[in-house]
């Protein structure tokens, strides 16, 4: 790490951060959301810490907390999701989507399954046909 750092702040005169900075195996590290499996042909994955942001961003939109019709949750929810998996669509791992998917609808169903009176309570919607 040394010498790199030696290299870029000397020759290319450009400041490194050593909190974020770092020489290590793909598979331990993610850059932009991003993270590889450990295979001799590794694949594109989607870190850990995404995941999680994701989940707590569905949590957050699709809150009872929040005195919103159903359709703006709906909305704002298939807004996010579309740009997510648009960014996401070069991992390489179908079961992930696969399981985020399962764990949306759960989530929608905890959450729009109580109210009664109405024919639809949320639409049908999948992320995984719209990427594949």
């Amino acid at each position: 790490m040394a010498s790199i750092q030696r290299f870029i702040e000397g020759k290319l005169r450009l400041k490194v951060n050593e909190k974020k900075s770092a020489v290590d195996r793909p598979w331990k590290r993610k850059f932009l959301g991003f993270s590889f499996t450990y295979h001799k042909e590794p694949k594109v994955r989607i870190a850990k810490e995404s995941l999680k942001r994701i989940k707590n961003k569905v949590r957050e939109i699709t809150s009872r907390k929040m005195p919103y019709p159903m359709g703006y949750h709906i909305q704002k929810l298939n807004q996010y999701l579309m740009g997510w998996c648009g960014y996401f669509v070069l991992a390489d791992t179908k079961s992930i989507f696969l399981e985020l998917d399962k764990w949306i609808r759960r989530i929608r169903n905890r959450t729009y399954g109580g109210v009664r009176g109405r024919e639809l309570i949320a639409p049908s919607y999948s992320i995984i046909p719209k990427l594949l």
